[in-house]
Order: C-alpha cells, then sequence, then structure tokens
C-alpha cells in the first residue's frame, strides 16, 4: 500500500523534478551525470531534487501518522 503511494506520489511530481529524483534516487546517478544530461547546473538538480523530496514528503504526510 505504502509503495504504491509513493509511486502515485513520485508520477504527479512536475516532470523536471521527477526526473531529477529519478536519475538521483533510483539510478543512483550523481548530481554532475544528471546536470549534464540535463544541460543544467548541478546546484539546479540539488534544488529540483529538494523540491521533490520536500513535495513527496507533503503528500505522503498521512502515511506518517498510521
Amino acid at each position: 500500500m505504502l509503495a504504491q503511494a509513493v509511486r502515485d506520489a513520485v508520477v504527479e511530481l512536475p516532470e523536471t523534478h521527477r526526473g531529477v529524483l529519478i536519475l538521483s534516487v533510483y539510478e543512483d546517478t550523481s548530481y554532475g551525470e544528471i546536470a549534464a544530461a540535463l544541460e543544467i547546473s548541478p546546484g539546479t538538480v540539488a534544488s529540483r531534487k529538494n523540491h521533490a523530496v520536500a513535495m513527496l514528503r507533503r503528500r505522503l504526510a498521512a502515511w506518517e501518522t498510521r
């Protein structure tokens, strides 16, 4: 159940944030490699990942109280 909620929440992320999160967390790609692939700075990669994690935390907050 929680795994499905996480998958659903990841799918709902904005594409720019979802891509960075998937590459970083699921594919274990370095910030430098992500930055090069997406033609953005490593700082932007970090920012997008941080925002994605914050959005996931907000969407999954209900699961913390169970």
